[in-house]
C-alpha cells in the first residue's frame, strides 16, 4: 500500500486479514473437535487460500475485489442463516463467529465510504 492509500482502505485491509485469521482459527477448532470431516477441512483451507487474494487486490485498488468480497460475505451470512454451515456450539466458537461477522462488516463499511469510493475510482482510472 502506498502513502496515497486512504486510512479507511488500510483499516479495511487489516480487518480482512483479521477476519481471515479468525475464520482459519474457527476451522481448526471445528476440525480438532470433530465437527467437520477431513474433506471439509481441506476444502475450507483451500477456500481461505483463495480468499487471501482479497486484501492484496483491494490494497492495490481493485474495485471488483471489494464487490466480490462483499458478495462472499452476504453469501456466507445467508448460508449461516439457512443452516448450510456446520452447527456451531461452544462459547468460544460462538464468540469467534460474532467477532468475525462484526469485523467483516466493518471492513465492508470502510470499503464503501466516500473516501474509499474516490480512491477506487482514481486507481481504476490509472491516476493513482
Amino acid at each position: 500500500m502506498t502513502n496515497a492509500t486512504p486510512e479507511t482502505i488500510r483499516n479495511a485491509v487489516t480487518a480482512i486479514w483479521i477476519s481471515l485469521a479468525i475464520g482459519i482459527l474457527e476451522t481448526l477448532i471445528l476440525k480438532f473437535t470433530g465437527k467437520i470431516s477431513k474433506g471439509e477441512f481441506m476444502f475450507t483451507l483451500i477456500v481461505y487460500g483463495i480468499f487471501v487474494m482479497f486484501p492484496y487486490k483491494i490494497s492495490r485498488g481493485s474495485n471488483p475485489a471489494r464487490y466480490v468480497w462483499t458478495v462472499f460475505f452476504v453469501i456466507g451470512i445467508l448460508a449461516m442463516i439457512g443452516g448450510i454451515t456446520p452447527k456451531v456450539t461452544g462459547i468460544i466458537l460462538i464468540l469467534l463467529g460474532i467477532a468475525n461477522i462484526a469485523i467483516t462488516s466493518l471492513s465492508i463499511y470502510w470499503l464503501f465510504t466516500k473516501e474509499a469510493d474516490i480512491w477506487f475510482n482514481k486507481t481504476s482510472n490509472g491516476t493513482k
